[in-house]
C-alpha cells in the first residue's frame, strides 16, 4: 500500500486547474470573436472598394491607350464587366470584377453603365454629377462603410466613413 507521501510526488494538473484554464480561454474568446468579425467585415469593405477603384482606373487607362470608348456595365452594382472597344462575340471581357458576397453596394448611377471616352472622361447617367458608390457590410453597425466617387473627369477615389452630402451627391445612400 502506498503512503500519503508517495502521492505528493505525482506530477500533473488537477481537474480544477484544467477547468480554470478552460474558463479563462472561453472568456478571452468571448471578447475576441466580435473583434475578429468586425475586422473581417472591414476587410471585405476595403477589398470591394479597392477592386471597384482599380476597375474604374483600368477602364479609363484602356480608353486613353486605345483611343476608343470603353464601357463598364453592371446589373447589380457588385459584378462589373469591362470590355475591349470594338468587341466581337468571341472576344472575352478585358476584366471582370466581382465584389465580395457579403457587401452591399448602393449608388446614384442610373442604367448600370459607365463608359470612358478616349480623353478618359467618364460618361454616365445622371450626367454632370458626382457618381457615388457606397460599399457596406451588414455585419458592421452604425452605417460604417466606404464610398467610391467617380467624377466627370474619370477619376475614381475612395473615402472612409459617411460622405457628406453636397452638390452632385444626391442619391448616395448611407449604409443600412
Amino acid at each position: 500500500m502506498l503512503s500519503p507521501r508517495q502521492y505528493t510526488h505525482n506530477k500533473g494538473f488537477t481537474l480544477v486547474e484544467l477547468l480554470v484554464v478552460v474558463a479563462i480561454i472561453a472568456i478571452i474568446a468571448i471578447f475576441a470573436v466580435p473583434s475578429l468579425q468586425t475586422q473581417m467585415a472591414n476587410q471585405r469593405i476595403r477589398s470591394g472598394t479597392g477592386q471597384l477603384v482599380n476597375a474604374f482606373s483600368q477602364a479609363r487607362s484602356q480608353a486613353i491607350l486605345s483611343q476608343a470608348t470603353v464601357p463598364m456595365s453592371s446589373s447589380d452594382n457588385k459584378n462589373w464587366s469591362l470590355t475591349y472597344p470594338n468587341i466581337t462575340a468571341t472576344t472575352p471581357a478585358l476584366a471582370s470584377v466581382k465584389l465580395p458576397d457579403k457587401v452591399t453596394v448602393t449608388t446614384n448611377l442610373t442604367g448600370g453603365i459607365v463608359s470612358f471616352n478616349p480623353q478618359g472622361q467618364a460618361i454616365y447617367t445622371p450626367a454632370n454629377t458626382l457618381l457615388v458608390f457606397r460599399i457596406c457590410d451588414p455585419a458592421l453597425p452604425g452605417g460604417s462603410g466606404m464610398t467610391v466617387t467617380l467624377n466627370n473627369f474619370g477619376l475614381a477615389r475612395y473615402v472612409y466613413g459617411p460622405i457628406t452630402s453636397g452638390a452632385g451627391t444626391t442619391g448616395a445612400a448611407a449604409c443600412p
